[in-house]
């Protein structure tokens, strides 16, 4: 009887801890999915106030529907992103409590941002890129994991290595038909 009832504790023992491993995976995965779903809901929101900048009159402070009144500073300022460091007038973030963002380029009509998140799943976080055009106000979404922004700086937790995220960044996979001038000229 005492072998017995050893080998059903330690076989007790094994389910208990098998199942505690499993249920502190899925509570991992369920923080992993909402800060990705956070984040895409802030990005929509984003898209929102970049198309109510372009048609706001440049005596309001907007674009006026025009890339020549229209520019990333005044565009930064209009989405609540400060510049990334003094001397940096091209990149923008913005900290929210889901993601650090980074607005990297508005040309020809297509607002490109870059979203981090702050929930790690294997090593890894939500990495978000939007080109949103508000010429069509159409939005194309690259949704993946990485450890830092494609311009090399992680997300303030310490975390970031170049190496861990080739591929991603502002040079390469364009949003395809998002450049194109009004009246098609592609």
């Amino acid at each position: 009887m005492g072998t017995q009832q050893v080998l059903l504790i330690v076989i007790g023992v094994i389910v208990v801890g098998a199942a505690i491993a499993i249920g502190i995976t899925m509570f991992n995965n369920q923080g992993f999915s909402a800060n990705q779903q956070a984040i895409l809901a802030e990005i929509q929101n984003f898209g929102t106030l970049a198309s109510a900048y372009w048609k706001m009159p440049t005596s309001l402070g907007g674009a006026g529907k025009s890339m020549t009144t229209a520019d990333i500073a005044n565009l930064a300022a209009h989405l609540g992103f400060t510049p990334l460091s003094a001397k940096s007038d091209v990149e923008y973030q913005h900290i929210s409590e889901n993601a650090d963002y980074r607005l990297y380029e508005f040309d020809n009509y297509v607002m490109k941002i870059q979203a981090l998140g702050k929930s790690m799943k294997a090593g890894n976080y939500p990495l978000i890129d939007m080109a949103y055009s508000v010429l069509t106000s159409s939005c194309e979404l690259d949704i993946k994991k990485g450890k830092e922004f494609s311009h090399g700086n992680g997300n303030g937790n310490g975390n970031g290595n170049a190496e861990d995220n080739p591929g991603v960044g502002p040079g390469g996979g364009g949003a395809p038909g998002l450049n194109d001038p009004p009246g098609g000229g592609g």
